[in-house]
């Protein structure tokens, strides 16, 4: 496919275009995972697996593979889980170890909104944070042009709309004393709650 895509492109004698969807890290669990999922979902074999899920609950799951789908920068399987009775998307990562049924099951139809991909919808805020000069370059890897400002001084004030979720504060807190949230007020007071606590844990 990739071969034909640079043929359309005009790039037939050239060596120009690669995609690998790898980890960076050669020992990430993930991609053995993904084998394990794959050949699950070509035999339509039931997979188990715990779950670690965003509000910090790791529970066991059965599910029906359907697809592996990429986005952003992460790997989901779409499934139909057996203990919800719906379809859900489940990061690789957060996963330990897939183990494929005995059993087949019949590949059922995916919903339309479902079948390209498409994440379920779940509530959103409109967030805007000003990041220092030492994580710059994270803005840039992670930003579009339209969601960055530069500020004086080499720091960039940049516009997100992320889902409301454990995720979420995650993310915002890797980016650590670099980050502060200009809004909304719900979140920085939030952040500030986490920031204390783990203050307090380690004995500050």
């Amino acid at each position: 496919a990739l071969g034909k895509l640079s043929a359309l492109l005009g790039g037939e004698n050239e060596d120009w275009l690669e995609v690998d969807f790898s980890a960076w890290d050669p020992d990430s669990p993930v991609t053995g995972r993904f084998q394990t999922l794959k050949e699950a979902i070509f035999a339509r074999k039931p997979v188990s697996f715990r779950y670690s899920a965003a509000d910090g609950t790791t529970r066991p799951r059965t599910v029906e593979p359907a697809k592996l789908v990429f986005r952003g920068w992460d790997w989901d399987l779409l499934a139909w889980c057996r203990v919800r009775e719906d379809w859900r998307y489940f990061k690789l990562s957060r996963m330990d170890e897939p183990v494929p049924e005995e059993e087949t099951f019949p590949r059922r139809l995916l919903p339309k909104e479902k079948a390209g991909g498409t994440p379920p919808s779940a509530p959103t805020v409109e967030l805007t944070a000003e990041i220092g000069p030492e994580l710059a370059y994270r803005v840039l890897d992670e930003f579009p042009p339209d969601r960055r400002e530069a500020l004086p001084g080499g720091g960039y004030r940049v516009r997100m709309r992320p889902v409301v979720n454990e995720w979420m504060y995650e993310y915002l807190l890797a980016f650590g004393g670099a980050l502060r949230v200009v809004e909304p007020e719900a979140v920085r007071a939030e952040l500030l709650r986490r920031h204390r606590a783990g203050a307090e844990k380690n004995g500050f």
